[in-house]
C-alpha cells in the first residue's frame, strides 16, 4: 500500500514537472515569435551597404538623433549603429554641414 502511494506520489511530480517543462517550452516560443514580428521595425537599415549621397543623407539623420538623444555624437555609437570607420572618415563632414543646415532650417521655421 504505501509501496503504491509512493509510485503514485512519484508519477504526479513527474507530471508536474514534465508540465513545467512544456510551459517554459511554449513561453519560450512566444517569445521567439514576438521577437521575429518586432526585428523588422527595430532594426535600422544596414548602413553598411550605403554610399555617396544616401550614405551623406542616413548619417547626417544618425547625427540628428543622436544629439538629440546624447549630448553629441559618438563613434563608437555609429558603429554599433551599422556604420563601417571607413564610411565615417569618408562621409562625416558632409554629413555633419548636411545635419547642421536641416537643423537650422527648422530652427528657422519654427521662429517663423
Amino acid at each position: 500500500m504505501l509501496r503504491g502511494a509512493s509510485i503514485d506520489s512519484c508519477l504526479a511530480a513527474r507530471a508536474a514537472y514534465e508540465a513545467e517543462l512544456a510551459e517554459q517550452k511554449r513561453a519560450e516560443r512566444q517569445k521567439a515569435n514576438l521577437a521575429d514580428r518586432l526585428t523588422p521595425s527595430a532594426l535600422a537599415p544596414c548602413r553598411a551597404d550605403l554610399d555617396g549621397p544616401a550614405a551623406v543623407i542616413q548619417l547626417a539623420e544618425d547625427f540628428i538623433v543622436q544629439t538629440t538623444r546624447n549630448d553629441g555624437v559618438v563613434f563608437a555609437d555609429l558603429i554599433r549603429m551599422g556604420w563601417q570607420a571607413e564610411q565615417l572618415k569618408q562621409h562625416a563632414p558632409a554629413a555633419r554641414i548636411v545635419a547642421q543646415r536641416r537643423q537650422e532650417k527648422q530652427m528657422a521655421e519654427r521662429g517663423a
